[in-house]
């Protein structure tokens, strides 16, 4: 039987069927050695904690800026429903909104910059 890759490509030649049975059995010990496990875990755990970090910082920042705008919308709802200027002039809700928009705004660029400091810091 012919070898399968001649010398002359440079490319070394595949193992036999029992260099490539002791090379697997090699690797499965590996793999069940506690410290590798651990090491993986570990490295597993680091990465899914920064990305949950991340998302949890951007999510607690939309929740921001939905309570943010959405307060001094239905306060100046309420407050129009009192005092009956509702159907025809919602002059609160307008000044609620605009309220609403500005201060939500203001948090973002706050909180993004704050954000961006801290992973300019690492």
């Amino acid at each position: 039987m012919s070898d399968p890759l001649p010398p002359e490509t440079g490319r070394p030649l595949p193992p036999s069927p029992e260099e490539y049975e002791r090379l697997r059995r090699a690797q499965e010990a590996l793999r069940e050695s506690p410290q590798v496990k651990s090491d993986q875990q570990r490295q597993r755990r680091d990465a899914n904690d920064g990305v949950m970090q991340k998302y949890l910082r951007y999510t607690g920042l939309g929740v921001q800026f939905l309570f943010t705008l959405g307060l001094p919308i239905l306060g100046g709802w309420a407050l129009d429903n009192w005092l009956g200027l509702l159907p025809k002039t919602p002059a609160f809700i307008i000044a609620g909104s605009l309220i609403g928009m500005a201060a939500a705004m203001w948090g973002v660029i706050r909180g993004v910059a704050r954000m961006e400091k801290e992973e300019a810091g690492k």
